[in-house]
């Protein structure tokens, strides 16, 4: 079966709230040669996903995730959420 080139943030979801600055960022990538959340390279596991551990700053914050396919194509998605 093939999946085309795709790159998902799962969690958190967009506009969550949470008391504590630290947190996990959880999603899937398909087909991609790089991938960076945050602007730091991040690896999945064999079938795509990742699990990313930050320590984010009070107030609102954007997780970005970045990636890019071996033909140089680049996708991304994005995640604002707010730390108290």
């Amino acid at each position: 079966m093939f999946f085309g080139f795709s790159a998902e943030i799962f969690y958190p979801e967009e506009g969550m709230f949470f008391e504590n600055s630290e947190l996990t960022a959880e999603g899937r990538v398909r087909n991609a040669s790089y991938i960076f959340l945050n602007g730091r390279r991040i690896f999945t596991d064999e079938k795509g996903f990742f699990k990313e551990d930050f320590i984010m700053a009070p107030g609102v914050n954007a997780i970005m995730l970045k990636a890019e396919n071996k033909y140089g194509k680049i996708i991304g998605d994005r995640r604002l959420i707010m730390v108290k």
